[in-house]
């Protein structure tokens, strides 16, 4: 855009503004068509961690995380872009199709069985350790009674 001014004073001279240029602002204030709204920008953000497997709750805690603000500004932004879509947010699409309600007890009641297995194997885990702690500090218990005895001899003689 070309703008044909007036001619300027500078340091007592006149300097011709007829060729000066006007150049926009580095950035808009108001978004353009394409441009992305922080809230949009967070509503995808958002969307994108649930659709990976996270929960909601800690997507918004992650995004808020990223940009240094409260958990409850990014749901905020979050709702207020899925208002101006007109309508609640998209659902995970976790579960796209049925499943049968005794398959899915059956799945959760194997996994309990799997837990069970896993807790046994880990506090099995911890007594072994306990076992070899206990055997050593047993095992080693006299020469560090005597170090110990002969530094306190020491300083009484």
């Amino acid at each position: 855009m070309r703008a044909t001014l007036a001619p300027l004073q500078v340091d007592g001279g006149t300097v011709d503004r007829t060729d000066l240029e006007v150049l926009p602002t580095a950035q808009p204030s108001t978004p353009k068509e394409g441009a992305m709204t922080k809230a949009q920008e967070v509503y995808e953000r958002v969307e994108a961690l649930v659709a990976s497997g996270v929960k909601k709750a800690d997507a918004f805690r992650q995004v808020a995380k990223h940009y240094g603000v409260e958990f409850n500004s990014i749901r905020g932004a979050y709702y207020a872009h899925t208002r101006s879509l007109g309508g609640s947010p998209k659902r995970s699409s976790k579960r796209t199709t049925a499943v049968d309600p005794i398959e899915s007890a059956t799945t959760v009641l194997e996994k309990a069985i799997e837990a069970i297995d896993a807790e046994i194997s880990a506090a099995k885990a911890r007594v072994d350790a306990a076992k070899t702690e206990y055997e050593h500090l047993r095992d080693t218990a006299g020469e560090r009674k005597a170090t110990i005895q002969a530094k306190i001899d020491a300083l009484k003689a």
